[in-house]
């Protein structure tokens, strides 16, 4: 083995140009990225989209800058549904049909760094991990065995490509990465991680945390099913009465709790995306109706959880009016308000997410 300590000079002097994008902020050569989502949301869709932009020489996609190069795809679809997504002649995509039985996973990536040197590409896409990775439940929990499966990924950056690895998401989501599915070493190996998620009627909203500060910790966005193109509808925004119902229904979900995770608020807020449900508890705790402390469960400020009467009936205090309302009366003129979720507390309220979703899967596969 040999290896090679460098100054951070001389470092620099290897990149003078700066980040060699590939996409502004979320691509690079010599670097991985992982975009994750749940089954059907669109990552795949969207993948497509920035292989058809870097391709066909756009100048940007999602208002970011993208670089002028071949692509090589390596998608789990057949060449009938790969074709209504995938058409510039500068896409070199490797189909299910084409790769069967499937190879070993260090022959596919071998094969696909082979065709991008060979065409002079400057990205690569697999899409799905899971489809050609091909490890199983117990595997795809195991550091060792997602290590080892990122390595061929790594080595393949190094030939100044930039890596796009597409994977499912965890049912019950989650933010900063632990909505990925599987060990948190595939989610820590990558330099940067995509989350894709429904927003509020057909937009998506796009969250990302990586190495570099150029990277947008979130975009909402959206696809014309006209045309097939992607554009930013603009930062998460809604109306004032969605908000503060929002904060009325955490708040109904609170008062039945001693103390409560955030990942079982979600679960009873069904229909309430993870960005709407962090921003409410926000605003709870700001109005000193709702108590948290980074890692910890939520608690009902002055309330105790709603117990039986003598009579068998529950009782359901109503909770103090909510800014900018009141709970029978919603504002009568909405504004439409922006947020933005990308601070300190909720980044160490994800950290404690992923070691809580870490923790399951390994019980999980030592049951």
């Amino acid at each position: 083995m040999t290896v090679k300590f460098s100054s951070p000079a001389e470092l620099r002097a290897r990149r003078p140009e700066g980040i060699p994008w590939v996409w502004e902020g979320y691509l690079a050569r010599g670097a991985v990225t992982l975009l994750a989502g749940r089954p059907k949301v669109g990552k795949s869709t969207l993948a497509c989209a920035l292989a058809e932009a870097v391709a066909s020489d756009a100048e940007t996609f999602l208002t970011r800058p993208v670089v002028a190069a071949p692509v090589v795809y390596v998608i789990e679809e057949g060449a009938d549904t790969a074709i209504e997504k995938l058409g510039d002649d500068r896409i070199r995509v490797l189909v299910r049909e084409d790769a069967w039985p499937k190879p070993p996973w260090r022959d596919l990536i071998a094969e696909a760094v082979e065709e991008a040197a060979r065409v002079s590409a400057a990205l690569i896409v697999v899409d799905t991990f899971a489809a050609w990775a091909a490890l199983g439940p117990d595997q795809e929990n195991n550091a060792g065995a997602i290590q080892a499966a990122l390595d061929p990924l790594v080595a393949a950056a190094q030939r100044d490509l930039a890596v796009l690895l597409v994977h499912h998401a965890r049912k019950n989501g989650g933010d900063g990465g632990v909505a990925v599915r599987g060990s948190s070493a595939l989610t820590g190996g990558v330099d940067a991680i995509l989350e894709l998620d429904r927003g509020e009627a057909t937009t998506r909203v796009l969250e990302a945390v990586g190495r570099w500060a150029q990277t947008p910790a979130r975009l909402v966005v959206d696809r014309d099913t006209a045309t097939g193109g992607w554009g930013v509808t603009g930062p998460l925004a809604l109306p004032e009465e969605t908000l503060e119902d929002d904060q009325r229904r955490a708040l109904e979900v609170l008062d039945q709790h001693q103390e409560i995770g955030l990942r079982d608020i979600r679960a009873a807020l069904e229909g309430i995306g993870a960005p709407r449900i962090a921003h409410a508890l926000k605003e709870l705790q700001a109005q000193g109706l709702v108590s948290h402390s980074p890692g910890g469960p939520y608690r009902r400020v002055g309330h105790t959880p709603d117990t039986p009467d003598t009579d068998g009936s529950q009782a359901c205090p109503v909770p103090p009016p909510l800014k900018g309302g009141t709970r029978d009366t919603p504002t009568q003129t909405p504004d439409t308000t922006s947020f933005d979720l990308n601070d300190e507390d909720l980044d160490l309220l994800a950290r404690a997410e992923r070691l809580a979703a870490d923790h399951a899967d390994l019980a999980g596969a030592e049951s």
